[in-house]
């Protein structure tokens, strides 16, 4: 059954859930339409569908990089693997509905460069502080990505000393891996 008004699917309704129209900008969402209680099920989600640390770490291109990550950074990867797939990628569907990288850089203030965060954050800000060690973060959480790639492709794709081994290791393109 579809809703007159929007067209969206009420068939939520008996789970407690109606799917709600937001506007153009905003699209539709599921919102409760009852008290929700602890143990009921909102969402199923296939397991095909899933993306795990446990995937990746079986996955033949990046599997082996993966082993030796911990799962938040291997989930990183296993997503950046996907993302390099493009259109081969089991996931392009949702993948295509992340934000593109222009937008995030621009609303997100982690991609700030530090002159636009000092602009806009008082030194001394709490924010500042915290984001500046989030960037320091990222950045081991990067530098283990790359050095766990480097270390899968070395003798096979040339390691560190090929700046194209990572993309292709991601790709799935290196005949060697």
């Amino acid at each position: 059954m579809t809703s007159e008004r929007t067209g969206a699917s009420t068939s939520f309704d008996a789970l407690g859930v109606r799917v709600r129209y937001l506007g153009e900008d905003r699209g539709y969402a599921g919102v409760a339409s009852r008290a929700i209680a602890a143990g009921d099920v909102l969402v199923r989600v296939p397991r095909s569908k899933m993306l795990t640390a446990a995937d990746a770490r079986a996955c033949p291109t990046v599997g082996a990089a993966a082993r030796a990550l911990s799962d938040h950074r291997v989930l990183v990867l296993k997503l950046l693997h996907e993302n390099a797939l493009n259109r081969a990628s089991a996931f392009a569907t949702w993948l295509a509905t992340l934000t593109d990288f222009a937008t995030l850089e621009d609303a997100h203030t982690l991609l700030w460069g530090r002159e636009r965060r000092e602009q806009c954050l008082p030194r001394g800000s709490p924010t500042l502080f915290q984001l500046e060690s989030a960037e320091t973060r990222c950045e081991a959480d990067r530098a283990a990505v790359v050095d766990a790639l480097a270390e899968n492709a070395a003798g096979t794709a040339g390691g560190g000393d090929d700046p194209d081994a990572v993309a292709r290791v991601l790709r799935g393109t290196d005949e060697n891996v």
